[in-house]
């Protein structure tokens, strides 16, 4: 990686206008993405403060407690909405940084948008190695516990 760095500092990027026009063009897009990722965390929460009446409302003669259903749903709800909004917000700064920058023509911002751009790549493969490990585990426990019933 070292060599890649020497490499590029020995020599000079430019950007031309089609690069500059596409680099422009993502940064919109990415804009609205992230408007859109908010929308959504705001919906989701809402919706689990709403699910939290609803199942409290219709497990109230029931034998469960819907206190602690309606608490598991809104947790999972809020933990979703927490989730999706570092990848919103590492978007969204990306987007504004690399519009500025680009506009400005100043090479701190553009770096700055990139370095978001990491984060963001960052946090999804972190994600993504999580969620697999979750589904990993979650076949393991019902293959476990399908061979065990079928040897009752």
């Amino acid at each position: 990686m070292a060599e890649l760095y020497q490499e590029v500092s020995d020599k000079e990027i430019r950007l031309d206008f089609r690069l500059i026009d596409g680099l422009y063009a993502t940064a919109r897009w990415g804009r609205v993405l992230a408007v859109v990722g908010f929308t959504f965390i705001g919906l989701t929460l809402l919706l689990a403060f709403f699910m939290q009446q609803y199942i409290q409302v219709l497990y109230a003669n029931a034998s469960i407690n819907s206190v602690r259903v309606s608490s598991f749903t809104t947790g999972f709800y809020a933990l979703l909405a927490f989730v999706h909004f570092f990848p919103s917000l590492y978007l969204l700064n990306f987007s504004n940084k690399m519009m500025q920058g680009l506009k400005a023509k100043d090479q701190e911002l553009i770096n700055a948008s990139f370095r978001n751009l990491r984060r963001l790549f960052k946090f999804m493969g972190i994600l993504l190695l999580v969620t697999l490990l979750f589904y990993v585990v979650a076949i393991a426990a019902l293959g476990s516990a399908s061979a065990y019933n079928s040897l009752r």
